[in-house]
Protein backbone atom coordinates (compact mmCIF):
# COMPACT_ATOMS: atom_id res chain seq x y z
CA UNK A 1 0.00 0.00 0.00
CA UNK A 2 1.44 3.36 -0.70
CA UNK A 3 0.33 5.70 1.78
CA UNK A 4 1.37 9.71 1.70
CA UNK A 5 3.12 11.12 4.83
CA UNK A 6 0.57 12.60 6.70
CA UNK A 7 0.37 15.33 3.97
CA UNK A 8 -2.43 13.60 1.72
CA UNK A 9 -4.48 10.52 1.09
CA UNK A 10 -7.24 8.84 -0.47
CA UNK A 11 -8.47 5.09 0.21
CA UNK A 12 -7.91 2.81 -3.40
CA UNK A 13 -10.87 0.28 -4.35
CA UNK A 14 -10.13 -3.46 -4.38
CA UNK A 15 -11.76 -5.00 -6.80
CA UNK A 16 -10.24 -7.95 -8.02
CA UNK A 17 -7.84 -11.19 -6.54
CA UNK A 18 -6.22 -13.50 -9.03
CA UNK A 19 -4.25 -16.25 -8.64
CA UNK A 20 -0.96 -15.55 -9.89
CA UNK A 21 -0.60 -12.40 -8.34
CA UNK A 22 1.69 -8.71 -6.82
CA UNK A 23 0.49 -6.29 -4.66
CA UNK A 24 -1.23 -2.76 -5.35
CA UNK A 25 -3.23 0.02 -3.55
CA UNK A 26 -4.54 3.44 -3.52
CA UNK A 27 -2.76 5.52 -1.16
CA UNK A 28 -3.77 5.83 2.59
CA UNK A 29 -2.39 8.27 4.86
CA UNK A 30 0.00 7.08 7.62
CA UNK A 31 -0.80 6.93 11.70
CA UNK A 32 -0.97 10.30 12.77
CA UNK A 33 -0.49 9.42 16.01
CA UNK A 34 0.81 6.81 18.13
CA UNK A 35 -1.34 5.18 21.10
CA UNK A 36 -0.87 7.12 24.28
CA UNK A 37 0.75 5.19 27.49
CA UNK A 38 4.52 4.36 28.25
CA UNK A 39 5.63 0.93 29.72
CA UNK A 40 6.84 -2.46 27.79
CA UNK A 41 4.79 -4.71 25.89
CA UNK A 42 5.97 -8.22 24.80
CA UNK A 43 7.50 -7.94 20.99
CA UNK A 44 7.51 -10.81 18.70
CA UNK A 45 11.19 -12.25 19.45
CA UNK A 46 10.43 -13.02 23.18
CA UNK A 47 12.09 -9.78 24.19
CA UNK A 48 10.76 -6.25 25.35
CA UNK A 49 9.88 -3.17 23.42
CA UNK A 50 9.54 -0.21 25.28
CA UNK A 51 6.20 1.92 24.60
CA UNK A 52 7.10 5.58 24.77
CA UNK A 53 4.25 8.53 26.04
CA UNK A 54 3.30 10.54 22.86
CA UNK A 55 4.80 14.20 22.91
CA UNK A 56 2.81 17.25 22.82
CA UNK A 57 2.80 18.81 20.06
CA UNK A 58 4.59 21.77 21.67
CA UNK A 59 7.80 19.47 22.58
CA UNK A 60 8.27 18.48 18.54
CA UNK A 61 7.78 22.09 16.66
CA UNK A 62 10.44 21.18 14.47
CA UNK A 63 7.78 18.10 13.49
CA UNK A 64 5.13 20.17 12.68
CA UNK A 65 3.76 19.32 8.96
CA UNK A 66 2.17 22.21 8.45
CA UNK A 67 5.33 24.10 8.84
CA UNK A 68 6.86 23.10 5.53
CA UNK A 69 7.13 23.46 1.78
CA UNK A 70 8.60 20.67 0.36
CA UNK A 71 8.66 20.28 -3.22
CA UNK A 72 8.16 16.73 -3.30
CA UNK A 73 5.80 14.78 -0.94
CA UNK A 74 7.30 11.16 0.54
CA UNK A 75 5.27 8.17 0.49
CA UNK A 76 5.02 5.10 2.61
CA UNK A 77 4.78 1.84 0.18
CA UNK A 78 5.06 -0.45 3.38
CA UNK A 79 1.53 -1.35 4.95
CA UNK A 80 1.44 1.21 8.33
CA UNK A 81 0.53 -2.15 10.29
CA UNK A 82 4.00 -3.50 9.22
CA UNK A 83 5.85 -1.33 10.66
CA UNK A 84 6.71 -2.51 13.88
CA UNK A 85 9.10 -2.84 16.97
CA UNK A 86 12.27 -4.79 15.61
CA UNK A 87 13.94 -5.29 12.00
CA UNK A 88 11.81 -3.55 9.24
CA UNK A 89 11.65 -2.90 5.73
CA UNK A 90 11.07 0.39 5.15
CA UNK A 91 9.89 0.95 1.85
CA UNK A 92 8.93 4.60 0.71
CA UNK A 93 8.71 6.76 -2.49
CA UNK A 94 8.22 10.63 -3.41
CA UNK A 95 5.43 12.48 -5.23
CA UNK A 96 5.79 16.07 -6.49
CA UNK A 97 2.59 18.48 -6.06
CA UNK A 98 0.88 16.85 -8.66
CA UNK A 99 1.09 13.56 -7.22
CA UNK A 100 3.08 12.26 -9.77
CA UNK A 101 5.70 10.06 -8.91
CA UNK A 102 9.51 11.54 -9.16
CA UNK A 103 11.40 8.47 -7.70
CA UNK A 104 14.43 7.67 -9.61
CA UNK A 105 17.89 6.08 -10.22
CA UNK A 106 19.16 9.09 -10.48
CA UNK A 107 17.47 10.95 -7.37
CA UNK A 108 18.93 10.67 -4.07
CA UNK A 109 17.57 9.76 -1.02
CA UNK A 110 17.81 8.82 2.70
CA UNK A 111 16.37 8.75 5.92
CA UNK A 112 16.94 9.63 9.40
CA UNK A 113 14.73 8.02 11.84
CA UNK A 114 14.03 9.60 15.20
CA UNK A 115 12.34 8.34 18.68
CA UNK A 116 9.91 11.16 18.86
CA UNK A 117 8.84 10.42 22.33
CA UNK A 118 12.19 10.46 24.08
CA UNK A 119 14.70 12.49 21.99
CA UNK A 120 13.05 14.50 18.72
CA UNK A 121 16.42 15.89 18.19
CA UNK A 122 18.69 12.83 17.93
CA UNK A 123 18.49 10.32 15.13
CA UNK A 124 18.45 6.86 16.77
CA UNK A 125 19.72 5.71 12.77
CA UNK A 126 20.50 7.07 9.53
CA UNK A 127 20.28 5.09 6.50
CA UNK A 128 20.77 5.24 2.57
CA UNK A 129 17.89 4.32 0.28
CA UNK A 130 18.01 2.05 -2.15
CA UNK A 131 16.44 2.28 -5.45
CA UNK A 132 14.57 -0.41 -7.16
CA UNK A 133 12.22 -0.16 -9.99
CA UNK A 134 8.72 -1.44 -8.91
CA UNK A 135 7.67 -1.11 -12.39
CA UNK A 136 10.76 -0.99 -15.02
CA UNK A 137 11.43 2.66 -16.58
CA UNK A 138 7.95 3.98 -14.90
CA UNK A 139 7.44 3.41 -11.12
CA UNK A 140 10.06 3.44 -8.47
CA UNK A 141 10.74 3.38 -4.82
CA UNK A 142 13.81 2.91 -2.06
CA UNK A 143 14.07 0.49 0.69
CA UNK A 144 16.18 0.41 3.94
CA UNK A 145 16.13 -1.88 6.69
CA UNK A 146 15.85 -0.68 9.96
CA UNK A 147 16.19 -1.56 13.70
CA UNK A 148 13.46 -0.14 15.40
CA UNK A 149 14.10 -0.07 19.42
CA UNK A 150 10.32 1.28 20.34
CA UNK A 151 7.22 1.55 19.96
CA UNK A 152 5.40 4.46 19.35
CA UNK A 153 5.91 8.14 17.79
CA UNK A 154 8.91 8.25 15.41
CA UNK A 155 9.80 10.95 13.49
CA UNK A 156 11.64 10.49 9.50
CA UNK A 157 13.59 12.63 7.96
CA UNK A 158 13.97 12.21 4.36
CA UNK A 159 16.92 14.16 2.58
CA UNK A 160 16.61 14.02 -1.27
CA UNK A 161 18.02 15.70 -4.05
CA UNK A 162 17.29 15.62 -7.87
CA UNK A 163 19.99 16.15 -10.42
CA UNK A 164 20.85 19.71 -10.38
CA UNK A 165 18.34 20.61 -7.70
CA UNK A 166 19.71 21.29 -4.42
CA UNK A 167 18.89 19.18 -1.46
CA UNK A 168 16.05 19.38 0.41
CA UNK A 169 14.73 17.49 4.12
CA UNK A 170 11.03 16.34 4.53
CA UNK A 171 10.06 15.44 8.21
CA UNK A 172 6.90 13.24 9.12
CA UNK A 173 5.70 11.32 11.88
CA UNK A 174 4.47 8.43 11.94
CA UNK A 175 3.70 5.38 14.38
CA UNK A 176 5.74 2.30 14.93
CA UNK A 177 3.70 -0.67 16.74
CA UNK A 178 4.78 -3.61 19.01
CA UNK A 179 3.80 -6.00 16.75
CA UNK A 180 3.11 -6.29 13.12
CA UNK A 181 -0.72 -6.08 12.32
CA UNK A 182 0.14 -7.85 9.25
CA UNK A 183 1.56 -11.01 7.85
CA UNK A 184 4.81 -11.21 7.73
CA UNK A 185 7.52 -12.95 5.99
CA UNK A 186 7.93 -16.53 7.34
CA UNK A 187 4.22 -16.52 8.79
CA UNK A 188 1.45 -19.27 7.73
CA UNK A 189 -0.81 -17.97 5.14
CA UNK A 190 -4.30 -17.23 5.96
CA UNK A 191 -6.15 -20.14 3.65
CA UNK A 192 -8.81 -17.71 2.13
CA UNK A 193 -11.80 -18.86 0.84
CA UNK A 194 -11.60 -16.21 -2.17
CA UNK A 195 -14.33 -16.52 -4.94
CA UNK A 196 -13.88 -18.79 -7.97
CA UNK A 197 -15.35 -19.15 -11.50
CA UNK A 198 -17.14 -21.98 -10.27
CA UNK A 199 -18.54 -19.53 -7.33
CA UNK A 200 -19.97 -17.16 -10.00
CA UNK A 201 -21.56 -19.59 -12.95
CA UNK A 202 -18.18 -18.97 -15.32
CA UNK A 203 -18.41 -15.33 -15.31
CA UNK A 204 -15.34 -13.72 -15.00
CA UNK A 205 -16.30 -10.24 -15.07
CA UNK A 206 -17.71 -10.88 -11.39
CA UNK A 207 -14.42 -11.81 -10.27
CA UNK A 208 -12.12 -9.40 -12.00
CA UNK A 209 -12.39 -5.97 -14.23
CA UNK A 210 -10.01 -6.73 -16.12
CA UNK A 211 -10.69 -5.88 -19.81
CA UNK A 212 -9.15 -9.15 -21.21
CA UNK A 213 -8.98 -11.19 -18.22
CA UNK A 214 -6.84 -14.75 -18.22
CA UNK A 215 -9.78 -17.22 -17.00
CA UNK A 216 -6.92 -19.56 -14.80
CA UNK A 217 -6.01 -16.77 -12.74
CA UNK A 218 -9.33 -17.06 -11.66
CA UNK A 219 -10.28 -21.04 -11.36
CA UNK A 220 -8.11 -21.60 -7.53
CA UNK A 221 -9.25 -20.30 -4.39
CA UNK A 222 -6.04 -18.83 -2.40
CA UNK A 223 -6.88 -21.70 0.10
CA UNK A 224 -7.00 -24.87 -2.41
CA UNK A 225 -3.68 -23.19 -3.71
CA UNK A 226 -2.39 -23.50 -0.10
CA UNK A 227 -3.56 -27.46 -0.16
CA UNK A 228 -2.02 -28.12 -2.88
CA UNK A 229 0.99 -27.24 -1.37
CA UNK A 230 2.97 -26.04 -4.39
CA UNK A 231 4.00 -22.22 -5.04
CA UNK A 232 1.76 -19.63 -6.44
CA UNK A 233 1.93 -15.67 -7.28
CA UNK A 234 -0.96 -14.12 -5.41
CA UNK A 235 -1.88 -10.47 -7.35
CA UNK A 236 -3.94 -7.96 -5.59
CA UNK A 237 -4.85 -5.78 -8.31
CA UNK A 238 -7.39 -3.51 -9.49
CA UNK A 239 -6.92 -2.91 -13.78
CA UNK A 240 -10.08 -1.35 -14.23
CA UNK A 241 -9.94 1.51 -11.58
CA UNK A 242 -6.04 1.96 -11.46
CA UNK A 243 -4.80 1.34 -15.06
CA UNK A 244 -2.08 4.31 -15.03
CA UNK A 245 -0.74 3.48 -11.67
CA UNK A 246 0.99 0.07 -10.62
CA UNK A 247 -1.87 -2.36 -10.94
CA UNK A 248 -3.13 -2.64 -14.04
CA UNK A 249 0.89 -2.96 -15.24
CA UNK A 250 1.92 -5.21 -12.41
CA UNK A 251 -1.39 -7.44 -13.80
CA UNK A 252 -0.30 -6.95 -17.88
CA UNK A 253 3.33 -8.00 -16.27
CA UNK A 254 2.16 -11.24 -14.70
CA UNK A 255 0.05 -12.67 -17.83
CA UNK A 256 3.13 -13.69 -20.10
CA UNK A 257 5.01 -15.25 -16.94
CA UNK A 258 2.05 -17.22 -16.68
CA UNK A 259 1.69 -18.20 -19.87
CA UNK A 260 5.55 -19.35 -19.97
Amino acid sequence: MIQPVRLVGHRGLLVGLAIALLACGGAQPASSAAAPGSGAAVDPSGGTCPEFTQPAASAVPDWDPSAQSPTVIPVFVSSSGAVACGPTRFVFSFLDKKNVPVAAPDRTASVAFYELGRDPATPVATEEGTFVWAIEGSRGLYVVDVDFPSSGLWGAAFTTAAPGSPSETIRAQFEVRTTPQVISIGDRAPASRTLTLADVGGDVTRVSTDSKPVKSFYETSVADALAKKQPFVLIFATPKFCASAQCGPTLDRIKPIAAA
